[in-house]
């Protein structure tokens, strides 16, 4: 799991920070699942996408509507940085897969 205090900014500004939701795990016992602890943004999206996840990230994959695999990268980190610019435009699937399971988000890719 990723530290909190980690200094995660953006590629775009040294300023703007993400806000990561730690895994609660005193009422339960359990860890929150990975889709309530992971970002995709900005979307819609043209140039790049940061992925913020309170767990590791390890793989990132990105699939067209249609199925096709476009992007896949192995990875190692809270936050994963994903240039876009030469995806086509649409709806794609972002599949992260992290310590804490595999999410699934959509995105629209804008030119």
């Amino acid at each position: 799991m990723c530290n909190a205090d980690e200094d995660l900014r953006s590629p775009w500004s040294d300023t703007v920070h993400f806000l990561i939701p730690q895994p609660d795990t005193a009422a339960t016992g359990f860890a929150q699942p990975a889709a309530l602890c992971t970002t995709v943004s900005p979307n819609p999206a043209n140039q790049s996408i940061s992925i913020a996840s309170s767990y590791n990230i390890r793989k990132v994959t990105i699939v067209s509507a249609d199925g096709k695999t476009l992007y896949a990268k192995e990875c190692n980190g809270c936050l994963v940085t994903v240039d876009i610019g030469m995806l086509p435009d649409g709806p794609l699937f972002v599949t992260i897969d992290t310590e804490g399971g595999t999410v699934t988000k959509k995105l629209i890719k804008r030119e």
